[in-house]
């Protein structure tokens, strides 16, 4: 597990909290796969308090908790992609006034 998957099963986690009123720590699922858009939670593994997570919360929440998981990251990589893409802009145009 990466640390770009460590960081998003941390805030699945609290979203699920935050949801079911429990603590973190008595959540235990686990997101999987490449950082990215690639990645998806193991709900049929994840247990809060050593019970199934689909006893406590319903595919629809599920769904939500994990559209709002990945929406942060899509954010975060929109906002980067939008910078990178003006950093080149503005190389590009630092080039031009160079030759």
């Amino acid at each position: 597990m990466g640390s770009g998957t460590v960081l998003d099963t941390a805030r699945m986690k609290y979203l699920i909290s935050d949801y079911c009123q429990v603590d973190p720590a008595n959540i235990h699922a686990y997101i999987i796969g490449e950082h990215g858009e690639t990645e998806l939670p193991v709900w049929s593994n994840g247990t809060i308090a050593g019970m199934l997570i689909g006893t406590y919360c319903s595919e629809y929440a599920l769904l939500k908790i994990q559209k709002m998981t990945f929406r942060k990251f899509s954010k975060r990589l929109k906002i980067l992609r939008t910078s990178l893409s003006k950093q080149k802009e503005q190389q590009i145009i630092q080039l031009r006034w160079q030759y």
